[in-house]
C-alpha cells in the first residue's frame, strides 16, 4: 500500500523514520529516499522496537545509524548488493556511542533474546590506510531470523564476508578464535 509518508513518522524509542532515511549521497544526487510502501515502515518499527532499542538498553548508549532505509537507486550508487535488505526496511548499518564496534558485536552475537536475522561486523580500509568500522544488523518482521553473524572487510572497492567473528579483537585483547 502506498500513502503519504513523511520523515517524522516514529518507529520506536528514540527514532523516527528520518534516521533511517537521511543520506548525504542521496541529497547530492537529489533523491527522494522515503519508502513509499507503509510496509517498509512496519519493517523499520520493528527493528527499531525488537533489535536497536533493546540493543540501546542493554549497552545504555545511543544507537546511532550510519545507513538504513535504501531506496534502489541509493543502493545502486552506495555499491549494496542486489536484494539488500535495507531495500525492505529490514536492515541498519550502526554504531554504538563508546563502544567498539567489536566488543558490540561481540556482545550482540552472544544475545540470545535479540531477534536479529543478520550481524556483519564491517571494516573498510581506505586508501590512506584509514581504517572505518561499523555494525550491520537486520531483522526479519514477517519470517524466521536466523542469527548469522559475519564479517566483512572491504579495501580497494573489493569485499571479502566470512562466517562468525574470527580474527577481532575484543577491548580485553583477546583474539577470537575460529
Amino acid at each position: 500500500m502506498t500513502v503519504g509518508i513523511h520523515a517524522r513518522v516514529p518507529l520506536g524509542g528514540r527514532f523516527l523514520l528520518q534516521d533511517f532515511t537521511d543520506s548525504r549521497v542521496a541529497q547530492r544526487y537529489g533523491l527522494y529516499n522515503l519508502p513509499r510502501d507503509v510496509c517498509v515502515v512496519a519493517n523499520l518499527k520493528a527493528l527499531c522496537e525488537r533489535v536497536l532499542v533493546p540493543l540501546e538498553t542493554r549497552f545504555g548508549r545511543a544507537v546511532t545509524v550510519l545507513s538504513g532505509y535504501r531506496s534502489q537507486t541509493l543502493n545502486r550508487l552506495l555499491g549494496g548488493v542486489q536484494g539488500s535488505q535495507h531495500l525492505d526496511g529490514e536492515a541498519a548499518d550502526f554504531i554504538i556511542s563508546g563502544v567498539k564496534p567489536c566488543d558490540a558485536a561481540l556482545t550482540i552475537s552472544a544475545c540470545d533474546d535479540l531477534p536479529f536475522d543478520r550481524l556483519v561486523h564491517e571494516r573498510r580500509i581506505m586508501a590512506s590506510g584509514e581504517v572505518q568500522t561499523w555494525l550491520h544488523i537486520s531483522h526479519r518482521r514477517m519470517d524466521k531470523n536466523r542469527q548469522t553473524v559475519w564479517h566483512a572487510v572491504s579495501r580497494d572497492g573489493i569485499r571479502r564476508e566470512a562466517p562468525g567473528l574470527s580474527g577481532l579483537v575484543g577491548a580485553d585483547g583477546i583474539t577470537v578464535a575460529a
